[in-house]
């Protein structure tokens, strides 16, 4: 852990500050914070933008998954596929191919959808950079061997 966690609860906030806090164990519910949750009201504004919405992230449980740059579908729908496919080129590359963008399309996702699917993988991106980054103990310990070959 490269900065020290606040405290929970935590302390000698602002009244702003403190709302955050408030949000964030609210959308934790009764499993309580997380590191990431102890470390990211170091900056509260950044903090109260990071509320996950689960958009398809059934993904993340789909056990066969387990290599970067996916080549065969598996169990997965086809928009189980695009969508996967689509996070993969956001995580691995960034610039995401046009034809990509267009398999969501023609699997049915809408703009709305498809601005949900690219501010999840996104965010997800971030909290996973952010957290080997100041190497939050969850985060390090928990992660992949393949993500931190990237």
């Amino acid at each position: 852990m490269r900065l020290q966690y606040i405290p929970d609860p935590p302390s000698n906030l602002s009244e702003e500050d403190q709302q955050v806090c408030d949000r964030i164990r609210a959308r934790r519910g009764p499993a309580g914070l997380l590191g990431i949750d102890r470390t990211l009201p170091h900056a509260p504004k950044v903090a109260d933008g990071m509320e996950f919405k689960p958009v398809l992230i059934v993904l993340a449980k789909v056990p066969f998954i387990k290599q970067r740059n996916p080549t065969s579908k598996g169990p997965l729908s086809e928009r189980q596929w695009a969508v996967l496919q689509y996070a993969d080129a956001m995580t691995a590359t960034v610039q995401v191919p046009q034809e990509l963008f267009y398999q969501l399309r023609d699997v049915g996702f809408s703009s709305q959808e498809i601005t949900e699917i690219t501010a999840t993988v996104a965010t997800y991106n971030f909290t996973c950079r952010f957290v080997l980054a100041l190497d939050v103990g969850e985060g390090i310990a928990g992660a992949p061997a393949w993500f931190k070959e990237w």
